[in-house]
C-alpha cells in the first residue's frame, strides 16, 4: 500500500489531545529494539484504541500499520494483526463469548436508525480503513510463523461482511494445518462469524473427536454452543465441561488473542446464553469447579449459576427451587468467593438477592424456616 499524500497530524486527534506525536511512535514500532516496539505499542493502544473508542487519527494510522505487515524488516507483527482487531472493532475482541456478537459492529451494518455519533463515524472509518488490508490478512494465513497465522484468523472475524469469502479461505487452511493453536483461532474464527452453511455443523464436529488436541477440540465445541446456543450440541457441552479445568489447555488458551480471561472464566459467559434445555450435567460440573477456581473466575461464574438456574428478580425465599437453594448455599460455602466482595454483590444485586455473604446465608436461614413451617 503506497502513501503518498501528506497528513496534517496536527490537525487530527487522538485520545490525549492533537495527533501530531503520532508519526514518532507509529515509526518506533519499527523499531529494532524490542522496548522501543513494546512501548510504541502500548502507546498507540492508550492514543488509538482508548478503553474501546477509536479516534480520528485511528483511521488515519491503519494505512501505516497495513504497509508494515507487508515490510519484511518489521518484526512482531503478530502484534500489528492484533491492534488492527482492535481498531477494527472498537472491542477487546471480535466477541467469541457474547451472543449476540459484534455489539459495536451493529453500528457499522445497514438499517441502523439512531443518527451515528461522532465516535461512531470515527469507528466506521477505522473499520472501512482495515478492511482494505483484507488480501493481505488472507495472506497472513499462510505465513510461515503459526504465531502470524493464529491472529490473522483473529483479525479476519472481525469482518462479517466478508464472512463468505474468509468462511473459505480458514476451510481451506484447516486442511493444510497442522499446528493446534492456529486450528483453534480458525474454529473460533468461523463460530464468531456466525456463517449460515448447513455444512459449518458437520465440519466443527469431526473436530471433537479424540484425535484432535484438547485445545482444538475446546474451540470447536466453543463454536458449535454459538452456532445454536437454545439447542445446544450434548458432545460439544461435555467437552468444554471437561476441558474447563485442563492446564494443557488453559496454558495453551491462555497465549490465544481470543482468551479474555482464562477457560473458566470466558467459556462461563458462552454458557449463560444456553437455552431452557440446559443438559442435566453442566450445573453440577460448575458447582464441584467453584471451590477451586480463582475468584475472578468463581464470579464469572456466579453469574452463570443464577442464570442457568432461571433465578427472577427480586427473589423470594419462598419460590426458591432446590437447585437454586443448592447453588446459593454453595456460593456462602465458597469462602474465596467473598474476597472481591463488591463484584460478587453486583451481580446478587441483579438477581434481587441479599449482596454479602452473612446476609445471604440469613436468607438461606429463612428458607429452610419456610419450608419447615410449610
Amino acid at each position: 500500500m503506497q502513501i503518498t499524500q501528506p497528513i496534517a497530524w496536527e490537525k487530527m486527534t487522538h485520545a490525549h489531545g492533537h495527533a501530531a506525536d503520532l508519526p514518532l511512535h507509529l515509526h518506533a514500532l519499527r523499531s529494532p529494539l524490542q522496548h522501543e516496539r513494546l512501548e510504541a505499542l502500548s502507546w498507540c493502544y492508550e492514543a488509538l484504541w482508548h478503553h474501546g473508542l477509536v479516534f480520528e487519527a485511528s483511521a488515519v494510522s491503519i494505512p501505516f500499520l497495513i504497509e508494515m505487515l507487508q515490510d519484511p524488516g518489521v518484526q512482531d507483527k503478530e502484534e500489528l494483526l492484533l491492534l488492527l482487531a482492535h481498531l477494527a472493532t472498537g472491542e477487546t475482541c471480535p466477541n467469541t463469548y457474547e451472543i449476540p456478537q459484534h455489539r459495536r459492529m451493529a453500528l457499522l451494518l445497514p438499517g441502523c436508525e439512531e443518527p451515528p455519533s461522532l465516535h461512531t463515524a470515527w469507528l466506521q472509518r477505522t473499520h472501512e480503513e482495515a478492511r482494505k488490508g483484507m488480501d493481505l490478512y488472507l495472506r497472513c494465513l499462510h505465513a510461515p510463523q503459526a504465531a502470524l497465522r493464529v491472529h490473522a484468523a483473529f483479525l479476519l472475524a472481525c469482518f462479517p461482511l466478508e464472512s463468505k469469502r474468509i468462511q473459505h479461505a480458514l476451510q481451506q487452511r484447516l486442511l493444510l494445518e497442522d499446528h493446534p493453536c492456529v486450528l483453534a483461532s480458525i474454529l473460533f474464527a468461523l463460530g464468531v462469524l456466525e456463517i449460515d452453511d448447513i455444512l459449518l455443523e458437520p465440519l466443527l464436529e469431526s473436530y471433537l473427536v479424540s484425535s484432535h488436541p484438547a485445545l482444538v477440540r475446546l474451540a470447536a465445541a466453543t463454536s458449535l454452543t454459538r452456532q445454536n446456543p437454545q439447542q445446544p450440541s450434548r458432545n460439544a457441552l461435555r467437552i468444554l465441561m471437561h476441558t474447563l479445568t485442563l492446564s494443557e489447555v488453559s496454558d495453551l488458551y491462555a497465549t490465544l488473542p481470543w482468551a479474555e480471561s482464562d477457560t473458566v472464566g470466558d467459556l462461563s459467559r458462552l454458557l449463560c446464553h444456553l437455552g431452557e434445555g440446559v443438559p442435566e450435567f453442566v450445573i453440577p460440573r460448575l458447582l464441584d469447579l467453584l471451590p477451586i477456581v480463582d475468584p475472578y473466575s468463581a464470579v464469572h461464574m456466579t453469574f452463570t449459576l443464577l442464570d442457568l438456574s432461571r433465578l427472577e428478580s427480586p427473589a423470594e425465599a419462598a419460590r426458591l427451587e432446590p437447585l437454586q437453594r443448592e447453588i446459593l448455599h454453595a456460593l456462602v460455602d465458597t469462602k474465596h468467593l467473598w474476597t472481591i466482595s463488591h463484584e460478587i454483590a453486583a451481580i446478587l444485586d441483579l438477581f434481587g438477592l441479599p449482596t454479602q455473604r452473612t446476609t445471604l446465608q440469613a436468607f438461606l436461614q429463612t428458607t429452610s424456616h419456610l419450608q419447615i413451617a410449610s
